[in-house]
Parts: structure tokens; C-alpha cells; sequence
């Protein structure tokens, strides 16, 4: 009997502990927070490209407008921002089979490059 009861305490023990952690983690900010009404969403991703094993082009959505952003392991870069979104938030967008987009598509080039 004295088994089921230390079993019992245990399991109590555990559950205060993570209920403990779970309110930790919501005082301190650490858990996401849902913003805006429910189905409406302002924030999406549109379009994702692999440029490298440690690179991705990120194209997001807000409000109808679209920002590039190039996702790296140690700095993240913003290439553009302010494009005015072609299709509006509400249609679907088809998303490109995968090895048929390529990064001259994404990003294209005229012939010049920049001079710093």
C-alpha cells in the first residue's frame, strides 16, 4: 500500500512541477501569443527558396504587402520591403512545383552590379 501512495505523491509532485513551469513561462513571455480575431490573419508566408544548406529567401505577407527577407543561421537580412502584393490575401496562391523556381526569378539581374 505504501507503494501506490509514494506512486500517487510522485505523480502529483510531477504535475504541480509542470504546471509550476507553465505559468513561469507565461509570466516571463515565453509562450506565443494570438493576436486579432479568429480566421483573420494578417501575417502570412507566401514563398520560401533555398538559396544554400544555410540560406532561405522568405517572401511574407502583411496587409497586402510583401517583404524579402533572406533567413540565415547567425543574421538575418532584409532585402526588400514595401512590395505592393500582387494577389490579394484572401486568394489562394499556388505555390511553384519544387526545382522549377530558381533564384534568378526571385532575384532578377539586369547585367550591372551595384558599385559600392
Amino acid at each position: 500500500m505504501m507503494e501506490y501512495l509514494r506512486f500517487g505523491l510522485a505523480l502529483i509532485f510531477v504535475l504541480g512541477l509542470i504546471g509550476a513551469c507553465s505559468w513561469f513561462g507565461k509570466r516571463m513571455g515565453l509562450t506565443p501569443r494570438i493576436t486579432g480575431a479568429a480566421g483573420q490573419s494578417r501575417l502570412s508566408v507566401t514563398e520560401v527558396q533555398s538559396v544554400d544548406a544555410k540560406r532561405k529567401l522568405v517572401l511574407i505577407r502583411r496587409d497586402n504587402v510583401e517583404h524579402l527577407i533572406m533567413l540565415n543561421g547567425e543574421r538575418d537580412l532584409l532585402i526588400e520591403s514595401g512590395i505592393e502584393a500582387s494577389v490579394d490575401i484572401r486568394d489562394k496562391v499556388t505555390p511553384t512545383p519544387r526545382g522549377t523556381a530558381s533564384l534568378s526569378r526571385i532575384l532578377p539581374f539586369s547585367g550591372k552590379f551595384p558599385h559600392a
